[in-house]
């Protein structure tokens, strides 16, 4: 217990007690007595209306931290809601928008392209070889389940030279003539061959 708190207490009882002046031959309350602190004088309400402020002082510091405990606790839960949303959310609402914008983009493409959405052919697995071979279209490539087959579309050819070059290709393939080679090109510019 704080000292003054202490003495307060122990004055504040005295009220009971009198006293004689001995100057004035006064009867008195021990109560109404001033009280010396390092040579300063102070009434004994003085007193008790500084604990009482004191103390309100110190019960709006422990409501003050409370409120800070309270507040740090929010920013936390506040930080965790911010960091589910990075990790859980977000990448949820980022693969909503790519699959509705490739949807969209396959539909625009389709109103466009006449050609290759008849066939059922994705856009994105086509390579362009000009002539007399237009495309060469690699089924599966872009979906990630593996090339599963490989065609050759062209037009009618226009010209001998055309259909000859077409037939040579046929039967260049159905006698198995042909080889195939992967080149990838990495993103330092190094380039890996494989068969």
């Amino acid at each position: 217990m704080d000292i003054t708190k202490f003495i307060l207490i122990y004055y504040k009882e005295q009220q009971y007690v009198f006293g004689v002046c001995p100057c004035c031959n006064k009867i008195f309350r021990l109560s109404d007595c001033s009280i010396y602190f390092e040579g300063k004088k102070f009434p004994l309400k003085q007193l008790e209306y500084l604990n009482e402020q004191r103390e309100i002082v110190e019960d709006k510091e422990d409501t003050l931290m409370e409120l800070e405990t309270h507040v740090d606790d929010v920013r936390e839960e506040i930080e965790g809601l911010e960091e589910e949303y990075k990790c859980e959310i977000e990448p949820i609402i980022e693969k909503k928008y790519k699959v509705e914008g490739r949807k969209q983009a396959l539909e625009r493409i389709k109103k466009v392209d006449k050609v290759f959405t008849k066939r059922k052919i994705d856009q994105r697995d086509v390579r362009l070889l000009f002539d007399p071979i237009e495309y060469l279209v690699f089924r599966g490539l872009t979906d990630g389940e593996g090339i599963s087959k490989i065609s050759f579309v062209g037009k009618t050819p226009q010209s001998k030279r055309q259909e000859t070059i077409i037939d040579t290709l046929e039967k260049s393939i159905r006698q198995g003539n042909y080889e195939f080679t992967l080149i990838r090109i990495s993103d330092d510019g190094g380039i890996n061959y494989s068969c």
